[in-house]
């Protein structure tokens, strides 16, 4: 995926209905590029820890293995925060 490549979010509503009563329930996907999916194939099936953070300019997303509980010895959760300071304050990654 070039940068400055347009793609969507994904919304889907589900709708179930049990005893006269409608149950809806809403996902959120992520489509991935054709030339990207070589890259996203080993972590399908896995069980993922989603994080995402708001950016003045955008959204960030991070995935990590559920089971990895550091990344170079932070938490996920932390280490996100870092790296989500560091694009807010270089949103071109100059």
């Amino acid at each position: 995926m070039e940068p400055g490549e347009e793609m969507k979010l994904v919304r889907k509503v589900s709708r179930k209905r049990h005893w006269g009563t409608v149950y809806e329930s809403e996902r959120i996907l992520i489509p991935i590029p054709a030339d990207q999916r070589e890259k996203a194939r080993p972590w399908v099936g896995k069980d993922l820890e989603i994080h995402v953070q708001p950016l003045s300019y955008g959204l960030a997303i991070l995935v990590t293995d559920g089971k990895k509980r550091y990344i170079d010895g932070i938490a996920p959760r932390l280490k996100f925060k870092q790296l989500k300071k560091e694009l807010e304050t270089d949103p071109e990654g100059q």
